[in-house]
């Protein structure tokens, strides 16, 4: 795990940085779009589990830290001021004629934190709890835990039930990752599972 996911766990624990240490840390908020076409865009809808013959929207609303990130670009003398409004990334795939996969909104760039990434850009959720009412994270949850769930990769404060990579002769494109809080360290509140989107842009 690189220091931009460890920032990520401490902060989805509880336990608080600094406010200016961890601007200083933190990747850059950046809105972005990123377009997966043909055989690549028919692989991530199979992944994300969209209908492969079937048009479909999805917006997945965005983890604290995501939200923090852009309220610190908007409003770089007082995140504070935005950082709790509600933001969404949207999934929208579209099979016919050429499968299209598009990812857009607000993504953290790690190549600006101290850890550059590969895949560079990431975003990630909420806590997913039991019975969440988050629908299309926690449907996508459902969906990648039934697929398998890998021997456990225990950290200090998070193991890693699933993750998937995909890539275009080798060259990583896109990968997600279903993590889990390691319950002994999870305040009551805080408790369920996060998953994490990086991609590149194949553009």
């Amino acid at each position: 795990m690189g220091n931009v996911i460890f920032l990520l766990i401490l902060s989805l624990l509880g336990q608080t940085i600094g406010f200016e240490a961890l601007a200083a840390r933190f990747p850059d908020s950046v809105e972005k779009k990123i377009i997966f076409r043909g055989d690549m865009a028919r692989k991530m809808a199979l992944l994300l589990g969209f209908e492969i013959n079937q048009e479909s929207e999805r917006l997945y609303p965005l983890g604290q830290q995501d939200t923090w990130a852009i309220a610190l670009r908007e409003h770089p003398r007082d995140p504070a001021v935005v950082s709790d409004k509600n933001r969404s990334n949207r999934i929208h795939y579209i099979p016919k004629p050429e499968p299209y996969l598009i990812m857009e909104g607000n993504w953290l760039d790690t190549h600006t934190g101290p850890s550059p990434g590969n895949p560079r850009f990431m975003f990630n959720s909420p806590i997913i709890s039991e019975g969440s009412t988050q629908m299309e994270w926690a449907r996508l949850l459902n969906h990648l835990l039934a697929k398998g769930r890998i021997p456990k990769a225990d950290g200090r404060y998070w193991e890693i039930l699933f993750k998937e990579d995909i890539a275009d002769q080798g060259n990583p494109l896109f990968s997600i990752t279903v993590y889990r809080p390691r319950d002994k360290d999870v305040p009551p509140n805080r408790k369920g599972y996060f998953i994490l989107m990086r991609s590149n842009d194949p553009q």
